[in-house]
């Protein structure tokens, strides 16, 4: 039998579209869990959550891509990165396949689309 606070810690955690992973750990610590939208784990804190922050990084488009796997998704919007990776939220340049125009775009505010 759940004890309240850890039953209240799940409904909480339910309503942002998480699924926990591991036993309650309390508000403070980080709580493995997965995201029933996008099916990636995170680990947030439930404190934050019932501030109001977000659930999921992935999400909301501020967890760091693996530096190769950015490079394939420009690659595959037909564009070659010209730098190293700089993080989500950083202008990176890249030259465009189609037309060879240099483009710095943040892959959070503006994803590569695809002009094939």
């Amino acid at each position: 039998m759940l004890m309240a606070g850890a039953a209240r810690a799940i409904a909480d955690m339910h309503a942002v579209w998480l699924e926990p992973l591991l036993p309650y750990p309390g508000t403070i610590k980080p709580w493995k869990s997965r995201c029933l939208v996008c099916d990636q784990t995170v680990a947030p804190r439930l404190g934050n959550i019932r501030r109001g922050q977000g659930p999921c990084e992935h999400c909301a488009g501020n967890a760091r891509l693996n530096p190769v796997v950015a490079a394939d998704v420009m690659r595959e919007a037909g564009f070659e990165p010209l730098a190293d990776y700089p993080g989500v939220s950083q202008p990176w340049e890249s030259r465009c396949l189609m037309c060879g125009s240099v483009w710095a775009r943040r892959l959070s505010l503006d994803p590569p689309r695809n002009f094939r």
